[in-house]
Parts: C-alpha cells; structure tokens; sequence
C-alpha cells in the first residue's frame, strides 16, 4: 500500500481531481452493483411470484379434477345401493303379497330378476324371521314339516331371540351363510338388522367375513336388510293370516362392489383414485369395508 511519501500519495496530494475520481469511480461500480443486485432480486421475486401462480393453478386443477372424480365414484356408489333397496323392495313385496310364500315361489322370483348379471357383486338374497325363545323349537318342527327335514338354527345355544334364514338363493358360495343360521348371532348384523327394524329403512351392515370354508378368515363383505312388518305366513310358519316378522337381506362382497362402481365411473381409468371406504361407526375391527 502506499506510504505517506510514496509516489502515488505525493502525485494524489499534487493531484486532488485524481482522488475524486477515483472516488466517483468506486460510488459508481457501488451504484452499478447495488442496482444489478436489486434488478436481481427484482427477477427472483417475479419468477417466485410467477412460480406460486402456477403452482396455485396446478393445485387448483388437481383439486377440482379430484373433486370431479369423487363426486362420480359418490355418485354411482349411491346409485348402485339404491339398485340393491329396490332388489330387496321387490323381495318384500313378493312376501307381503303372497299368503303363503313356497320356495319354489321365491326361487322363480329371484331368477326372473337376472341377478347374477345385474348384481356380479351378490352372493346370496334371502328372508330371515325373527324367532323369540320360546317359540324356537314349535318354529323348527314347522320348517321341517314344510318340505326342509334337516333344517336347525345355528349356531346352537339359548338366545333370547333368533333370526334364522328360511329362504335364500344365492351365488356360487354364500360367504358362510346357509338355511337356519342365526343372523342375530352376529352382533355386527344384529345391530345393522335392529337399526333396519327400528327405522323402517334400509340398513347396512358393518364389515362381516365372507367365509368359503371352516376356519377362512373371509373376505370383506356387507349385508343389506329391509325389515318386513306383519307379512304374510311363511311355508311352514303359522296358519292362515298369522304375520311374521322378519328381514329380506342381500350379502355382497365389497370388493367386487367397489370394482364394479369403479368400471362404472371410470372405464379403463379407474387406478386415477385410491380409495377407502369405513362403516363410520368407529368400532374397531369393523371399521375397513375396502
């Protein structure tokens, strides 16, 4: 660096103008620099702000495109139970007009609605009675007595009240199901099958397993119950007039169900979404329906 007597200190000190320009030369390359680095800041915030834009924009679409999507999964879900309401309507109806219904009867009937094609997700319709305890073995003796010897309810046991299966037609397999099992003794469609009962409506069941054979854990499945109010005698229950009061159900698997409503609502795009469907009851174990 320059000393007090150096050359360029002393030719500075004979020179004063050369000092202010050097001074004006660095305020000016402080200037340039400080209005390059605002320029830049300037084009950083700009691409920023343009960059949040787009990326709101993209959001946007996303969420309106999702929105879309499960709107028509929602959408055709709802149709299809209203699909599976009117099946079991139709079932309530034949009973409520028949004075005895013969399972000949009820065979045709469901035959004649094609389910199998309309419904791939079926595996089984039927009527269930409500039995009391103490009515329980008079019940049975009419059943056998009626055309089905072998009929029993089961699971065995002392029940305050029962509700066996007297008629069903179903698919290949019916998930465990089966002529005299007691739906009440399942308390997930014990519940489903008093809320039908107390609503007068439509109810859905909470997971239950569709098993294939003993000791299966199942697959996932659910089951619709209408309730029937003083209908007509059943083949083998009662005489004349005497009403029973039971249920029509339906049990479905929900996985093909969920894959149906897919196909429906989406075609070929039907991956587009994930999707998991609860009971909404938050009891644990039979909260995932799929």
């Amino acid at each position: 660096p320059p000393t007090e007597n150096s050359p360029r200190t002393m030719a500075n000190r004979r020179h004063p103008a050369n000092a202010a320009d050097s001074r004006e030369v660095v305020h000016s390359r402080g200037q340039a620099l400080a209005l390059a680095m605002l320029v830049l800041a300037v084009c950083l915030g700009a691409t920023y702000g343009v960059w949040r834009q787009v990326q709101s924009d993209a959001m946007r679409i996303r969420s309106a495109a999702f929105e879309s999507r499960a709107d028509q999964l929602v959408g055709h879900l709802k149709a299809h139970l209203e699909r599976h309401e009117q099946l079991l309507r139709g079932v309530a109806g034949l009973a409520a007009a028949s004075e005895r219904l013969t399972r000949r009867e009820f065979r045709t009937y469901v035959d004649s609605l094609q389910v199998g094609g309309r419904f791939p997700e079926l595996r089984g319709v039927g009527i269930a009675i409500l039995v009391d305890a103490g009515r329980r073995d008079r019940t049975v003796d009419k059943i056998r007595a009626g055309g089905v010897p072998e009929y029993h309810i089961r699971p065995d046991g002392e029940r305050p009240a029962y509700a066996p299966v007297l008629y069903l037609e179903r698919s290949a397999d019916d998930g465990g199901l089966g002529l005299g099992y007691d739906m009440y003794s399942d308390p997930v469609r014990h519940a489903a099958m008093d809320r039908a009962r107390e609503g007068a409506m439509l109810s859905m069941s909470g997971m239950v397993p569709l098993r294939h054979a003993p000791g299966d854990e199942g697959t996932p499945g659910i089951d619709f119950f209408l309730p029937v109010f003083d209908g007509p005698a059943v083949e083998g229950i009662g005489e004349g007039t005497h009403s029973v009061t039971g249920w029509t159900f339906s049990q479905v698997s929900m996985d093909e169900l969920v894959h149906e409503v897919l196909r429906e609502a989406f075609g070929d795009s039907e991956r587009a979404l994930d999707v998991r469907i609860d009971d909404g009851t938050g009891n644990p174990g039979h909260t995932r329906l799929y």
